[in-house]
């Protein structure tokens, strides 16, 4: 509701009715958040983050009820100033909730350590949901896992962050793209509106194994110039192509075209 009603204040709609999926998983005959890739029988909306983000960036992160992707997007931008990538902690990091998609990035970093860190957050009302408690033990003892809230501005002291799926695909690459660190993307058959412009090599790292994160890290620590490379792309990125005037563009043209 509030994406229709910030268009509608900058743009005019045609008269109809929207049948939006509010669910993970892409329905036919609904606009989605995510579909799989390519799939052209999904239209894509930008979703509720960004014309509502409720996700909590920092202790100090004070908007008004009803934040923006642009307001985020200042927020984290003015906050990574306080972070050069050349003096960030340089191993692998992801903050993220006890999802069954996260648990093999973790069962490497607990025999990496050297090279990884990240923190699972077990103190919702679903705890750590089915995962096995030695598992969960051996991540609390090594500062992997608790019930401690984080915030996200945590990202920003690492050199290089892991992004992978949820149910279907998550929805935090928008916010990896304002911290000037390096994403690590593990490949994905999912797709929000924007994923198409973005490239491996160019605003991420792709990988299809956890193995794989071995070689990357000894790659990217002889490799400043891709390093920096890949920051300067993203903050261009969200600068001058995924901004809120764009959004809400994309969101009139698409609506009117398909009503």
């Amino acid at each position: 509701i509030k994406l229709i009603e910030n268009v509608i204040k900058k743009h005019t709609l045609k008269d109809g009715n929207i049948n939006i999926n509010l669910g993970d998983h892409p329905k036919n005959g609904f606009f989605n958040f995510c579909r799989n890739k390519n799939n052209n029988n999904y239209f894509l909306l930008p979703n509720m983050r960004f014309t509502y983000d409720d996700i909590k960036l920092s202790s100090n992160w004070i908007c008004d009820e009803n934040p923006t992707f642009e307001e985020t997007t200042n927020y984290l931008q003015k906050y990574h100033k306080q972070y050069n990538f050349k003096d960030k902690c340089n191993k692998f990091y992801t903050l993220c909730i006890p999802h069954k998609s996260k648990v093999d990035y973790f069962k490497f970093a607990l025999n990496n350590l050297n090279i990884c860190d990240g923190y699972i957050y077990g103190g919702s009302c679903h705890k750590f949901v089915n995962n096995s408690k030695d598992f969960i033990d051996k991540c609390i003892s090594n500062g992997l896992a608790g019930e401690h809230f984080k915030f996200f501005i945590e990202h920003f002291k690492y050199k290089y962050l892991i992004y992978n799926d949820g149910n279907t695909l998550s929805d935090r690459t928008r916010l990896l793209l304002n911290v000037n660190s390096v994403i690590i993307k593990k490949q994905s058959q999912y797709e929000e509106f924007y994923s198409y412009l973005l490239k491996n090599n160019e605003n991420y790292i792709e990988y299809t194994r956890t193995d794989e994160l071995s070689g990357i890290y000894n790659k990217l620590e002889k490799d400043t110039e891709l390093c920096n490379k890949i920051i300067n792309n993203n903050i261009n990125f969200i600068n001058n192509i995924l901004t809120y005037n764009n959004i809400l563009e994309y969101t009139a043209h698409l609506l009117n075209n398909i009503i």
